[in-house]
């Protein structure tokens, strides 16, 4: 079952041990997945990425050469409201492929999915995540993720250690392209879990280690996202299909079982085709064949259009080799 139907149709109330006496029998109702089983039901438009397109939205979210940085004024997000879900099992067995530090997710999920809320322009967006755990549980992060592309964040003016009334932002010096576009992003705990958190009276440490273990389950969903949403917005680079639950639906509801909700299937026009060995075309050459070895996708943008170069395996690989390497993405010209 689709994550989405495990919102809707199985997450319940969370409750949880009250920080102060001031609750009810010691028990605290906070937010989670069940509360917004509604707003997922009426949401109008709720992706679900094929296989293939969450490989291609990984690639391009940590690809090299320009990044998404480097494209962030060709992105908008597709509508005021809408659901994206992957599978969250393949991702992680990527980022840890692509050594990007998937070793420190908290999140060990099969599926994964975002509920975001974007603004007219499409530039700006709130997004909340949701996985369901190694027991069961549907689950959504009491961080939310807030996009602002134009990275024109308000000063606080505050001084002093970070609150759970804060913003938080993560930085990576190191990395200028991966800094721009972490600019974009700012992380706040939801009203109601920052203020379960303070009544706890947290020591310092332990609030920036809470911190950290929050970040680390969702910090890596908005640019699935923003991949998404670039790739949704290039010409013939995604193929949308409605899922049909109509039959199945009305077996389901002879069985007096809820209904399925209606979502659109989205897979990745550049796919991977699997051939024969690779590298036998330098037989003969006097060159040592290089060793099998993982070249990571990157982007080159040249004006409204983009080269993405697929992440690749190069050199001897007896289980099949890439065929459709390059892919070009063009956009309509903005207007300035």
């Amino acid at each position: 079952m689709l994550l989405l139907d495990e919102i809707t149709q199985h997450a319940v109330p969370l409750w949880v041990l009250g920080a102060s006496s001031v609750t009810n029998h010691g028990l605290r109702r906070l937010p989670g997945a069940f509360d917004f089983a509604a707003q997922l039901r009426a949401c109008p438009l709720r992706y679900v990425l094929d296989d293939g397109l969450t490989e291609a939205c990984t690639d391009l979210a940590l690809a090299g050469g320009d990044r998404l940085s480097g494209c962030l004024d060709l992105i908008r997000l597709p509508a005021r409201r809408f659901w994206v879900e992957w599978n969250d099992s393949l991702r992680g067995r990527l980022l840890r492929s692509l050594d990007a530090g998937a070793g420190q997710d908290l999140r060990a999920c099969s599926r994964a999915g975002a509920l975001v809320q974007s603004s007219a322009d499409g530039r700006r967006g709130l997004l909340h995540s949701f996985w369901k755990d190694a027991d069961g549980i549907v689950c959504l992060a009491p961080l939310e993720t807030h996009l602002d592309l134009s990275g024109e964040w308000p000063r606080t003016g505050r001084r002093g250690g970070w609150t759970f009334d804060a913003d938080a932002r993560l930085v990576e010096p190191q990395d200028p392209e991966l800094e721009t576009l972490l600019e974009c992003m700012r992380f706040r705990f939801q009203e109601q879990w920052a203020a379960y958190y303070r009544e706890a009276q947290l020591s310092p440490v332990a609030a920036e280690q809470l911190l950290r273990a929050s970040l680390a389950t969702v910090a890596r969903d908005m640019p699935i996202v923003l991949a998404f949403a670039l790739l949704l917005g290039a010409r013939n680079a995604v193929q949308q299909a409605a899922a049909d639950r109509g039959a199945l639906n009305r077996r389901r509801l002879a069985r007096h079982k809820p209904p399925l909700l209606e979502h659109i299937e989205v897979r990745c026009l550049a796919g991977v085709e699997p051939s024969y060995g690779h590298g036998e075309a330098e037989q003969g050459s006097g060159r040592r064949k290089p060793r099998l070895h993982h070249v990571r996708g990157h982007l080159m943008r040249r004006a409204n259009e983009l080269f993405w170069r697929r992440a690749h395996l190069r050199g001897r690989a007896s289980a099949g080799r890439v065929l459709t390497r390059t892919v070009q993405l063009s956009f309509a010209a903005r207007a300035p």
